[in-house]
């Protein structure tokens, strides 16, 4: 029997391999472009949480840094082979270690130990680097910056940059140079400690030399002016303003402990120098009396009060050969030198042995003449480089130029540059101040302390 010819016939033909491949490649398509939208979405958000995580553990990093230093009482910056090294106790210390981590070791009382604290932790994408620096010399403004380097992200780089005050040190020692930079710092958390309080070591004694001007010009007033003159300024005498400050400069020594102190004054001669003192609570009154009886008079030998100061300290260092000394020698003077002194009595041929020097061999007219002045300073230089710096200790020599009259001192920093610095040995050098007013005298006394006070820390740091 025959079909119905009016029956609808079935297309029975299914996707043809062309088709099906071609909706395999178009699926694929979308897929790899949905997938690779998701890839992208996910490694954004990564690497944002990353980006985050690298800002947030540099600002932690940063405000550590900050608090720790602001409230240190003793603060050292040092170089990397000192911070790598052995950690000293009762001393913090905070750097990078192998560019990776930036760790902070604590002192721990209770276990007698450091504990490692990792203040940003190891990337192995991420490096640092981390300088301290002194924002300027004896200060206690300190400059960091702290830089972090991602070589997943193009080298990309994230600085810190701060200043800060460490106010409440009591020293801020500067150890990096422009060739070895400071990477670390080394720092005390205690309460304002002295040096000889903190340490096993042998305790150091601090010689200090106070060498001050006695001569007449001592009692005008600071520009010079003398009793009697039009405009003289009674509140402003020097030898007054001196002896002020000068005891102050003891009291601010009596405080520190471990310092010996040996009044020399000089005039036209050195004959008065005084034995050094202990300069304690119990003591320092009896050095500030002798401070007190200065009494300004005659001419201006300078050398002689280098001289006389020199063989206090050299006798000091022989009667205790056994100890561990720190010399100064702080010299005050107002004017040019004027006086020189001789080992003969008829020709000029420079004292440089110790003890008195008699009227007739001091040499010099006490006036400030070319060839006179010129005599004076080439004792002065004689003396310096001969003794001072010329001789086995090490001394470190300050000089005060201390008036406001322009050009009133106009020797004072040769002798502090030249005669007092040796060109051979870095631990013997001087340094010049000038001081116009009772203020500039006390600030340059207080600089001078804080000088003092880092080289004693020094000695006790961290190293």
């Amino acid at each position: 029997m025959r079909g119905n010819k009016y029956l609808p016939v079935l297309n029975n033909r299914g996707f043809t391999l062309v088709e099906l491949m071609v909706t395999i490649v178009l699926l694929g398509m979308v897929l790899t472009m949905a997938g690779s939208f998701v890839n992208f979405s996910f490694n954004m958000e990564r690497k944002s949480e990353a980006e985050y995580d690298f800002q947030s553990s540099m600002r932690q990093a940063s405000r550590v840094i900050n608090n720790e230093l602001r409230n240190a009482s003793v603060t050292f910056t040092m170089t990397d082979d000192f911070f790598s090294g052995e950690k000293k106790p009762k001393w913090d210390y905070l750097g990078v270690e192998d560019s990776k981590e930036i760790v902070q070791y604590k002192w721990n009382a209770d276990n007698d130990n450091h504990d490692r604290i990792v203040l940003v932790p190891s990337s192995q994408a991420i490096s640092y680097n981390l300088t301290f620096s002194q924002v300027y010399p004896n200060s206690k403004l300190i400059r960091f910056s702290l830089e972090g380097i991602n070589s997943d992200d193009d080298g990309n780089k994230l600085t810190i940059d701060s200043e800060l005050s460490a106010m409440n040190s009591v020293a801020v020692d500067e150890g990096g140079s422009l060739d070895n930079p400071a990477v670390a710092v080394a720092y005390r958390s205690d309460t304002t400690p002295k040096p000889q309080e903190i340490t096993t070591q042998q305790d150091v004694t601090m010689l200090i030399a106070l060498v001050l001007d006695d001569s007449g010009s001592m009692d005008s007033d600071m520009w010079g002016k003398d009793w009697g003159d039009w405009g003289f300024r009674s509140d402003q005498v020097r030898k007054n303003i001196m002896k002020n400050e000068a005891k102050k400069l003891i009291d601010k020594f009596a405080a520190l402990g471990n310092i010996k102190v040996a009044i020399i004054p000089f005039a036209t001669s050195a004959n008065n120098a005084g034995d050094f003192i202990d300069c304690t609570v119990d003591n320092k009154e009896s050095i500030k009396t002798q401070i007190q009886a200065l009494d300004a008079y005659g001419g201006t030998n300078t050398g002689d009060g280098l001289r006389r100061a020199y063989y206090r300290i050299e006798d000091y260092n022989s009667e205790h050969s056994g100890d561990e000394i720190v010399s100064y020698i702080i010299l005050l003077t107002d004017g040019n030198p004027t006086y020189y002194s001789s080992s003969n009595r008829d020709y000029y041929t420079a004292k440089t042995n110790d003890g008195y020097v008699g009227n007739d061999y001091i040499k010099g007219s006490g006036q400030e003449t070319t060839t006179n002045v010129n005599n004076s300073v080439a004792y002065v230089n004689t003396i310096g480089q001969s003794l001072i710096v010329g001789r086995s200790l090490d001394i470190r020599t300050f000089v005060i130029g201390f008036t406001a009259v322009s050009g009133g001192v106009t020797r004072a920093e040769y002798i502090a540059q030249v005669a007092c610095t040796s060109t051979i040995h870095e631990n013997r050098k001087g340094t010049y101040y000038a001081a116009g007013s009772d203020i500039e005298l006390e600030n340059v006394f207080n600089e001078i302390t804080t000088t003092i006070l880092q080289e004693t820390w020094h000695i006790y740091g961290p190293y």
